[in-house]
């Protein structure tokens, strides 16, 4: 499987993390970043759980955005 190395900014700050093109946003956070205070739920987008702040200020559910599309957000 082939990984993209991406940045990601979270809170401030920057981790350069390779990333598969199905890893989701939640896998990244909690996994590499191991950032764990955003939660796994239901993984479907229904129950919210996982919402973190998108970098345009909206809210963004994890588990259904793709890590590669944020590259260098």
């Amino acid at each position: 499987m082939t990984r993209q190395l991406i940045t990601l900014i979270v809170n401030g700050d920057r981790y350069q993390v390779p990333v598969a093109p199905h890893e989701t946003l939640l896998d990244v956070i909690r996994d590499r970043v191991a950032l764990t205070g955003t939660k796994r739920g239901c993984t479907s987008g229904a129950c919210g759980v996982c919402t973190v702040q998108g970098d345009d200020g909206r809210a963004v559910l994890s588990c259904l955005a793709l890590a590669i599309e944020w590259d260098n957000r």
